[in-house]
């Protein structure tokens, strides 16, 4: 535009701010949607919360034992004063104290029997055979 008008310094200045203004328009609701439709970011050592690991060295609550997390080592504790995990235990992280991740066992971890899951039909039940 300089090129043809050189004299005309106030419509380049024009020009420029509605240009500016169109593609400003243009992008911005992409750029909102993408901004707040994207998941939490998780930083530092809050992305492990939730994460399944193995144990590599047994967990007791007294300290020392380790988990293998995302190709990662961390020590590990149980979340309880009393539980003990050993090595090949599938843990998931509870929460992270300081440098150590606080762990409970994926699964079945207590040997919770279920008897109504697990019942055969008693012979009251079954059909008469003829």
């Amino acid at each position: 535009m300089g090129a043809f008008f050189p004299h005309l310094l106030w419509l380049q200045i024009v020009i420029g701010l509605i240009t500016s203004a169109a593609m400003l328009a243009a992008i911005r609701p992409l750029l909102v949607r993408k901004l707040h439709h994207s998941g939490e970011l998780k930083t530092g050592s809050q992305h492990v919360i939730g994460r399944t690991g193995v144990v590599v060295k047994e967990i007791h609550p007294d300290g020392g034992g380790s988990i293998k997390l995302n190709g990662e080592l961390w020590t590990a504790r149980p979340y309880d004063e009393v539980s003990t995990f050993p090595p090949g235990t599938r843990v998931e992280v509870m929460s992270i104290d300081g440098a150590t991740a606080v762990v409970y066992p994926v699964g079945d971890p207590f040997g919770h029997q279920f008897p109504e899951l697990d019942q055969t039909p008693s012979k009251d039940t079954d059909p008469p055979r003829t």
